[in-house]
């Protein structure tokens, strides 16, 4: 008992230690009179050149560049971007949210500010810009427990200031203004603006191959008109969406060379605006609240966002993903009410870079490598392991003792290891990837095997600890190997940018079990469990710090589960008490009780997921907390739902659970020869039961717990080998 309480005191003295994130300070600056955004809807990275968009290119280098997250509370549409955008939650629109009129506009015979004074019952002004479907609108984001869209608008108006939009995506008899969606309050207003039929004008063939098109003098002349008379201007360029249409009628060829031109047009465009401006006086944002489908990398779902305002020049990174590059659509909100109110912290920043660009163009290009091959890598990785698995099994049975079993298994256990160190290079093809993958894994196999000699040590010991040392330190150092391995999360998903994710998670708290068991079966001193005890309270330090892994069903999991298997280790054939079980999980109450104090304790801007969601139960109560859960649980069985092998998985650990838990003669007679293989599979298989209970994915955390599971019992036929020929 009083080595699980100096355990905990141990644990709870780290965290004390090690200071929390600071937000970045930044220069106390007069605020900017104006926030002027241009929006250029399905904008690719790779329609930015010095050639095509010389402007934009200059923009970029006097501010800050970033990749946009478009994810949103549905599909990644421009009408759910926007109403993103607006909320600064995830949130989504309605199938007929780009129909927004002026309130002077003719609709069917009838004033569009009558009917919409009708349905709301609210009477609009003249000069205001109405969204139709707001009332729908605000039914789909309320009963899917989704951001309010409308949020921007209403905190603009609170600070006293004024809204335009001006310009719109419309085609031949379809009006699409969905600019009008992020400037909006939660009534369904802009205050003004200019997104009617006389802002396009017909295409003409020596211009254009669009029947209809931007009318880029008539929307500088409308800036002129509106720009000392509001506070925030949303201009709308909505030729790239018109062309992106109308895709499927061009060759490859000229919808290329046409993207070029709509791009030269709207740089030339944002360059005249700018002109008439001086500068310093405003704040300015180019986004893309939605990706291009035809755009030149397939799937990349990552458009390009250019912030120009006092303090920013390099590359541009939000805190709530702390990953250099990477913006939210649900920061962006925030930032634009903090350049016009003082007291307002801004939540998206700029760092330094040599080659921003360049750097963001790579970061895509990962992503999108990551996006569209991770399937198909992990079920050819999947498959290589049951594959060893089965070989290691049969050679277990056919060929007890066989010499190749053990480079097999300590191939196997190299793979984690391997998927990790192979995100420091660059692939196009899967097939690249996973030959390289094989070679790296080789050569690390029979590294460890040539030091292991060397020094005496079992060279599964060698690698399992490799691998522990490696995810540590890549924590350490802000995690960039983890955030780039493909068996790793994905930005896209838009679940976890930084820290733990659940498939290392499962890595680590599975090989530092498998490590322990391995070190005391060869010996049980004293020396060897103060160093599993100190083994294991660093492994929950590194999982559960803000700083590091910030994983919080990590810290509960590694808690639980490392906790029981010290004790099972110590207690050897004796039941675990009730007691000590309780204090066990008293123990976590607390860690995660000491996770949020610590997390709050950091300014909110850079608070995990674990101070966001304490927040929110604090101002939302008892349904907040239960929003929360019901989201968890959702995403939970998605998960295992997704392709079937996560409700085979389970069924297998809560078989495995039944024997080792509950053994059966041989299960008995097996302890006996076995005493602490049997407490580390016990170990493994409790800590993948508590995965599941607590992580939104946890299926794939108990799914890399497994490989570690499987290559301790297989390991262990060869010691009951060695054995009996002893």
């Amino acid at each position: 008992m009083k080595k699980i309480i100096i355990w905990g005191l141990l644990l709870a003295g780290f965290f004390c230690c090690v200071q929390p994130v600071q937000a970045a300070e930044t220069e106390n600056k007069p605020n900017p009179r104006r926030v002027i955004i241009y929006m250029i809807d399905k904008l690719s990275i790779n329609d930015l050149s010095p050639k095509t968009t010389p402007y934009l290119w200059e923009l970029k280098e006097q501010g800050g560049m970033g990749l946009l997250n478009t994810i949103t509370g549905g599909e990644r549409t421009s009408k759910n971007g926007c109403c993103t955008i607006s909320a600064g939650k995830l949130a989504v629109g309605s199938s007929k949210a780009h129909l927004n009129y002026e309130a002077g506009e003719i609709l069917e015979g009838e004033l569009v500010a009558d009917i919409f004074a009708r349905n709301t019952g609210i009477v609009p002004q003249k000069a205001n810009i109405l969204i139709s479907s707001i009332e729908v609108i605000e039914k789909n984001n309320g009963q899917r427990n989704l951001g309010q869209a409308g949020r921007l608008g209403d905190r603009i108006h609170e600070l006293g200031l004024k809204t335009a939009v001006i310009g719109s995506s419309d085609r031949p008899g379809y009006p699409n203004r969905v600019g009008s969606l992020i400037l909006m309050d939660s009534r369904g207003i802009v205050d003004s603006g200019a997104i009617g039929p006389q802002m396009c004008s017909l295409g003409r063939s020596k211009e254009s191959l669009l029947p209809m098109q931007s009318d880029y003098d008539k929307m500088r002349e409308q800036f002129q008109l509106f720009r000392d008379n509001n506070d925030i201007i949303l201009l709308e360029f909505g030729d790239l969406s018109r062309l992106e249409s109308m895709y499927s009628f061009f060759s490859p060829a000229r919808y290329n060379e046409e993207r070029k031109n709509i791009l030269q047009r709207i740089d030339n465009s944002i360059s005249q605006i700018q002109e008439e401006l001086l500068p310093g006086e405003n704040c300015i944002y180019i986004l893309s609240p939605s990706p291009s489908r035809n755009s030149y990398i397939p799937s990349a779902l990552l458009t390009p966002i250019i912030i120009v305002k006092p303090g920013f020049q390099g590359t541009l990174t939000s805190y709530s993903t702390r990953r250099t590059g990477i913006v939210l659509t649900t920061s962006l909100q925030n930032s634009i009410i903090s350049c016009l109110d003082p007291e307002r912290e801004e939540n998206i920043f700029a760092t330094a870079a040599s080659d921003s660009f360049q750097q963001l163009k790579n970061l895509n290009h990962r992503e999108v490598f990551n996006y569209v091959y991770q399937a198909t890598i992990l079920s050819l990785f999947i498959g290589l392991i049951l594959l060893l698995l089965l070989l290691a099994y049969y050679l277990s049975l056919r060929s007890p003792g066989n010499p190749l079993k053990l480079p097999i298994l300590g191939f196997i256990l190299c793979l984690p290891l391997s998927m990790l160190l192979i995100g420091l290079f660059e692939f196009s093809r899967p097939l690249f990837f996973f030959l390289l993958l094989l070679l790296l894994n080789l050569l690390l196999t029979l590294a460890g095997f040539f030091l292991a000699r060397i020094l005496r040590l079992n060279p599964l010991l060698l690698i399992i600890s490799a691998t522990i040392i490696t995810i540590a330190w890549d924590l350490i150092c802000n995690g960039s190997l983890i955030a780039n391995s493909v068996m790793s999360y994905r930005v896209f998903s838009g679940a976890r940018y930084y820290g733990l994710g659940n498939e290392y998670m499962g890595v680590l708290i599975g090989a530092a079990i498998a490590l322990v068991t391995l070190m005391l079966s060869q010996s049980f001193s004293s020396k060897f469990r103060l160093l599993s005890a100190l083994i294991f309270v660093a492994i929950i330090f590194l999982i559960a710090y803000p700083l590091f892994g910030i994983n919080v069903g990590g810290a509960i999991t590694a808690s639980i589960g490392l906790g029981y298997s010290y004790l099972a280790f110590n207690q050897g054939y004796i039941r675990i008490s009730w007691k000590k079980v309780i204090l066990l999980l008293v123990l976590t109450a607390l860690l995660l009780l000491l996770m949020a104090l610590v997390d709050l304790k950091q300014p909110l801007e850079v608070q995990s997921h674990l101070g966001h969601s304490i927040s929110l139960i604090m101002n939302g109560g008892l349904g907040e907390m239960l929003n929360i859960i019901s989201r968890k649980v959702h995403m939970q069985l998605r998960v295992i739902s997704y392709g079937g092998w996560g409700w085979i998985l389970l069924a297998g650990m809560l078989t495995g659970a039944l024997l080792l838990f509950r053994p059966g003669r041989r299960i008995k007679a097996y302890s006996e020869r076995q005493p602490l293989i049997l407490q580390g599979l016990r170990g493994i298989l409790l800590s993948s039961l508590v995965a599941i209970i607590f992580n939104d994915s946890g299926i794939a955390s108990a799914a890399s717990m497994s490989l570690y599971f499987s290559v301790l019992f297989l390991y262990s036929l060869d010691l009951k080998a060695a054995r009996s020929k002893k």
